[in-house]
């Protein structure tokens, strides 16, 4: 996670559909590490407005304009993503953090856990 420049992930269909609210353990531990997310929409997107550090996606095209709009201002975030849950995530400990530039979006694929 702190290698990588953010993550990119699709839920299992099941959440798609029934719109639980549901949010990856992976992608708490993403914003509380600085690094932007952009995910698809499960209902969360209710409760964890969109930002610059987290953006919710529900067809291919709106993942493709929401890693452009990532990358267009990556700095901006990067520094937004620990906002993201509205002051209820934490940043991570560890290296520096990349804000150079380096490096894509990285896919992850998610343990199906509902954020804490």
């Amino acid at each position: 996670m702190q290698q990588s420049r953010g993550e990119l992930s699709c839920a299992k269909p099941s959440y798609v559909r029934t719109r639980p609210g549901w949010v990856s353990d992976r992608t708490i531990c993403y914003l509380a590490s600085g690094r932007p997310c952009v995910v698809e929409a499960t209902g969360a997107e209710g409760h964890l407005p969109a930002s610059a550090g987290l953006r919710f996606f529900r067809t291919v095209g709106e993942a493709a304009e929401c890693l452009r709009a990532v990358e267009r201002d990556y700095a901006a975030a990067a520094r937004a993503a620990p906002r993201a849950g509205g002051g209820r995530v934490r940043r991570a400990r560890g290296p520096a953090r990349d804000t150079e530039g380096r490096g894509r979006l990285a896919q992850s694929a998610c343990s199906l856990q509902r954020a804490r």
